[in-house]
């Protein structure tokens, strides 16, 4: 099964956590449910992990590393304004 964070954010996650940004360590149940077991803000995100390990890992953090980075770039652009 194949989460896409958009659609997370779209069914509520971000309006009721209340932030701009936030991490979710979450897990695929045996059911093929999504199990968000952590949301928070100061998380560490990293791609320190050797890719023979754990070799899923480096596509999706390329993927959070590029969201965040647009959402600075959104917020610097809108403050500019």
């Amino acid at each position: 099964v194949e989460f896409n964070g958009e659609d997370l954010f779209d069914k509520g996650v971000h309006e009721r956590a209340g932030l701009d940004y936030l991490l979710l360590d979450c897990a695929e149940t045996a059911d093929g449910d999504l199990l968000i077991f952590e949301v928070g803000t100061a998380m560490i995100v990293h791609s320190l992990d050797p890719v023979e390990v754990f070799p899923y890992k480096a596509p999706q953090m390329e993927k959070i590393f590029s969201a965040f980075e647009r959402m600075l770039r959104r917020i610097s652009r809108a403050s500019s304004v």
